[in-house]
């Protein structure tokens, strides 16, 4: 569960775990340790070591943008993570220095891909915000209105699927890609307004 360990698990993974002494622990491994809280029962998290210091290891989710703030320390490993299975499929993890070098490549991949989409956001935003679009395309959309237990919800649905749905009861608004650049503003006010009492 979680998605700390995205890229290399995914929820619902089923993990492999053994035993294993902490001198024989080596950056790049994934381990799972025990961390309790004075708040909360104690949780099991699954992170991979990516160096070692006097008294313990420094780890870090592969997704996480960060170190994590304390070091494992012997008393509260578990034990090493050397394989998991997938949809009735069993995989071996990378460990050691190939663990390392797959971890850095796959946040390099996700600066890259971040950097990329960076400079495409802007423009998109823009035109959304200018509502230009809604003056050019002007797709066939379907409104439904109807009362559930979560308030009115009204729904907006193209070749029938939803493309968009607003609860103004609940604050909530939902719009798909490229739909929120004709219907983001009015639904927006429609929202802000609240008017489902007079749709």
């Amino acid at each position: 569960m979680g998605r700390s360990m995205d890229g290399t698990f995914r929820a619902g993974d089923f993990l492999h775990i053994e035993p294993v002494p902490f001198p024989q622990i080596h950056p790049g491994d994934i381990i799972i340790v025990r961390q309790s809280t004075v708040d909360r029962e104690a949780d099991d998290l699954v992170h991979r070591v990516i160096g070692k210091i006097e008294n313990g290891l420094i780890t870090q989710g592969d997704s996480n943008p960060a170190p994590d703030p304390l070091p494992v320390t012997g008393e509260n490993l578990i034990g090493r993570v050397f394989g998991f299975e997938r949809q009735g499929k069993t995989h071996r993890v990378s460990e050691g220095k190939w663990g390392l070098i797959q971890i850095r490549w796959y946040q390099t991949e996700r600066l890259l891909t971040k950097a990329f989409k960076q400079p495409l956001g802007a423009p998109y935003f823009l035109l959304r915000k200018t509502g230009l679009v809604r003056k050019i395309w002007r797709p066939c959309l379907n409104q439904l209105i109807f009362q559930s237990p979560q308030g009115l919800i009204r729904k907006f649905t193209y070749r029938g699927k939803t493309v968009a749905s607003i609860i103004p009861e609940k604050n909530r608004l939902y719009i798909r890609h490229p739909f929120d650049l004709i219907l983001w503003r009015p639904l927006c006010e429609c929202l802000w307004n609240k008017d489902q009492q007079n749709p």
